[in-house]
């Protein structure tokens, strides 16, 4: 009996031995965990902290009876945004005194719209003795002594703050500075203004400011982003030597390891990593805003002028996972492009990266005179026009859901300029338009 015993344990251990030898040799390694750890030593820039993340969407300022909007990588917008930051990380709110109207009728002097969402709280930078609250707008109502925050969560509910003494007087330091002499006036678009200009109803999703003055444009010079090749590649495979490398005719390079690939061309790059693509996002919203965070930041960094756009957590049959997208501004002015700068991710990592930043150089041409845009009157006629040739007989309600001047990317290898543009956007579908002649710009032409 004992031998026997003995006979079947030097049998299971001369199996089991067999065994991991074959997993030594050929079996799949946890790859996804190793580039994790490879991530954490090779950074193309050093991973953000919430507070640099996220970003007001744009600022209306209210000053002698006229608007003005400031947007990202304007030097005002810095500062206000700056000033609104400083002043909720150094504030202990008592959020329980209830307020039932504000002590002026007066238009805000300061509002700040938050699209994404500004997460404050519990966890967070700013007002961190609260309950976590997702915020939309803060308006910020200027009186002699004191500063008065109304703070609109998603939800709609509205909260009051009093603002006095030190971060009063630090917060109206900090925004003396600005100076606005160069900006132009601005008119909010309400729905009535919109119907009065179209004889019909349209639903004015977000809050839109365009300028009421003639705007002078010119094309910009442009150029994609200059990235360390091969720190990019570290950055993605644990030893890109052993991929394998396709070259495109078009002057694409395809770098993979079976698993992952990478596509890199003239005009940004394109990653995937289809073995993860079927798992679950558990993340808070948070976390989310810092995971998308590091994955720009590891893989290319994050240029100045370039903003965190949209956070959407996305669920699809039993996968779900968030959507992180930027858009580069240079002087408030978004820059369009045919592929946007996006990372896709779940709790088992990076699922898909795409990224195409521009740097703008100049204008193309200094003796060139600058020309006029379309006002937005009829910028919008020419986008509804335009909608109604491409959905002829549409009579469902219709949604403004965008609408901006910017600069669309487009052009050649040898010649990349940036386009002035109407950028409108109406029941999800997007119409670029030029800013002189209002003509449609389609997105196959742009880079």
């Amino acid at each position: 009996m004992v031998e026997r015993i003995k006979s079947v344990l030097l049998i299971f251990l001369v199996v089991l031995s067999l065994y991991l030898t074959y997993q030594l040799w050929y079996g799949k390694h946890p790859a996804e965990l190793i580039v994790e750890d490879i991530y954490e030593q090779i950074e193309v820039e050093q991973p953000r902290q919430l507070e640099q993340i996220i970003s007001p969407s744009q600022i209306a300022v209210f000053e002698e009876e006229m608007f003005y909007l400031l947007r990202e990588n304007e030097s005002a917008y810095e500062v206000l945004w700056d000033g609104l930051s400083v002043l909720l990380q150094n504030t202990d709110p008592d959020l329980d005194q209830e307020f039932s109207s504000l002590p002026t009728e007066k238009e805000p002097c300061y509002t700040y719209y938050f699209d994404p969402l500004l997460p404050v709280g519990e966890e967070t930078p700013w007002l961190n003795s609260a309950l976590p609250m997702l915020i939309k707008k803060i308006e910020i109502h200027c009186l002699e002594e004191s500063l008065w925050l109304s703070i609109i969560e998603d939800s709609e509910e509205e909260i009051y703050l009093i603002i006095k003494e030190a971060p009063y007087e630090q917060f109206m330091e900090t925004v003396s500075s600005i100076n606005l002499s160069s900006k132009l006036t601005q008119v909010f678009i309400t729905e009535s203004l919109v119907a009065d200009l179209t004889g019909r109803q349209i639903r004015v999703v977000r809050p839109i400011y365009l300028s009421q003055e003639s705007v002078y444009l010119d094309d910009l010079a442009v150029r994609t982003e200059q990235l360390d090749r091969e720190l990019l590649l570290k950055t993605f495979f644990v030893d890109y030597s052993l991929a394998r490398i396709i070259e495109e005719r078009d002057g694409g390079v395809i770098y993979t390891d079976g698993d992952k690939g990478l596509r890199l061309t003239y005009t940004g790059l394109l990653f995937s990593n289809p073995q993860i693509e079927n798992g679950q996002s558990t993340f808070s919203y948070n976390t989310a805003l810092l995971a998308g965070g590091n994955y720009l930041s590891y893989h290319g960094g994050w240029p100045v002028g370039l903003r965190l756009e949209e956070v959407k957590l996305i669920r699809r049959a039993r996968t779900s996972y968030y959507s992180t997208e930027w858009i580069m501004y240079h002087e408030g002015l978004p820059l369009f492009t045919n592929q946007a700068t996006r990372a896709i991710f779940n709790d088992l990592g990076l699922v898909s990266y795409t990224r195409s930043v521009f740097n703008v150089v100049s204008t193309t041409d200094s003796s060139e005179k600058f020309f006029p845009a379309a006002p937005w009157t009829e910028a919008l006629i020419s986008a509804l026009n335009y909608f109604e040739e491409r959905f002829p007989g549409f009579n469902a309600e219709l949604s403004l859901e965008a609408m901006s001047l910017g600069y669309a990317i487009a052009g050649s290898v040898t010649s990349m300029r940036g386009v002035p543009v109407w950028f409108v956007q109406l029941n999800g579908e997007k119409f670029y338009l030029s800013a002189e002649t209002l003509i449609l710009l389609s997105e196959e032409d742009m880079l």
